[in-house]
């Protein structure tokens, strides 16, 4: 007995199943249920994209025989959403914090963030919440990804130059 095989695939996107046969011959054909979400049934390696996680059964036909099932396991992952945060406001040389946040998919442990441009951060910016002092007003962009390699929305937050006084003591 193996152990079950699965692939992951994010919602909306494909993948392409790795069923092969052998041990009989000389010719082999293919079947693959449920059909549901597959771009052909009847090929050793079609397009699975299905909406929901599901287990692909292949059989394998030769000599009029059919081979016992085996299981692949197509689990679909959601798509994450992005927050950037609120809007920001800086003072000249200060640093401030951005308040990113993600969710979506409850079988990520958790997400990849990247943030640009990349002018003013302070320290990296592909963490959930950076640091950040630039040195002109800007918006910032953010994207997260799940550990699965699905991507996010783009969110946007402003980061607002505050004017600094000037102090002269005399």
């Amino acid at each position: 007995h193996r152990p079950s095989r699965f692939v992951d695939v994010c919602l909306g996107d494909s993948v392409e199943l790795q069923g092969y046969a052998y041990g009989a011959g000389p010719a082999y054909s293919a079947q693959w249920s449920p059909y549901q979400g597959l771009s052909d049934s009847t090929v050793f390696n079609p397009k699975a994209s299905p909406v929901l996680t599901t287990d692909y059964v292949l059989v394998a036909w030769s000599n009029g025989c059919p081979s016992y099932g085996d299981t692949v396991t197509v689990r679909v992952h959601t798509l994450p959403t992005v927050d950037a945060g609120p809007d920001v406001d800086v003072c000249f040389e200060q640093i401030s914090q951005l308040d990113g946040e993600a969710w979506g998919d409850p079988t990520s442990p958790g997400y990849y963030y990247y943030w640009w441009p990349t002018a003013g951060f302070v320290g990296s910016n592909q963490v959930e919440n950076p640091l950040i002092s630039p040195d002109t007003t800007r918006m910032y962009y953010v994207i997260a990804t799940s550990v699965y390699g699905c991507e996010s929305n783009v969110d946007s937050v402003l980061a607002t130059l505050r004017p600094t006084p000037q102090a002269e003591a005399g």
